[in-house]
């Protein structure tokens, strides 16, 4: 155990330089603006216009097809949010204890909420390219998401600037 002490040591200067030169906390105790995530992502929406279809794969399916898939997409999009509501309760604790459950619970689910639907709606509208425009599936195919974004954003410094910035948000 005593071998392991200097390693944490080490770590936890790491994570007070990173603190310092970045602003990033490592330990869950400081926010990021959200202000300061999303602009990336609506630059993203209006770059990537051009290759969405209005009728994407338009389904034919009805009755409880349709209704499974309805269920299944939605349940989908409540866990992209709920993974986080574990983890926002790191953030609460600085709020006084007679704080409205009310409160706390709309504060929540907005947070939550809100800024989740640029990238779920975004995600929609990539799936949409894949099955309507060929040449794009190619690229996915062949390079993943981020081939993709990079490949639906002009010109191609800001398109890899973008993705630096969605990798160092996603952090």
């Amino acid at each position: 155990m005593r071998e392991r002490i200097p390693i944490l040591r080490k770590l936890r200067a790491i994570e007070a330089w990173l603190d310092k030169k970045f602003g990033i906390e490592t330990t869950g105790a400081d926010r990021i603006p959200e202000g300061e995530r999303q602009p990336p992502s609506i630059f993203n929406h209006g770059q990537a216009a051009k290759y969405y279809s209005p009728t994407p794969g338009l389904s034919y399916s009805s009755g409880q097809d349709k209704t499974g898939a309805a269920l299944s997409y939605f349940a989908l999009i409540f866990g992209t949010s709920a993974g986080w509501c574990s983890m926002s309760g790191d953030y609460y604790v600085y709020y006084p204890a007679d704080t409205s459950r009310w409160f706390i619970f709309w504060m929540t689910w907005i947070g939550l909420t809100v800024p989740s639907c640029f990238m779920l709606i975004l995600g929609n509208l990539y799936g949409g390219i894949l099955l309507t425009n060929k040449a794009m599936a190619d690229i996915y195919d062949d390079g993943g998401i981020g081939a993709l974004i990079l490949a639906t954003m002009s010109p191609n410094g800001w398109s890899k600037f973008v993705c630096v910035m969605f990798t160092m948000s996603m952090v």
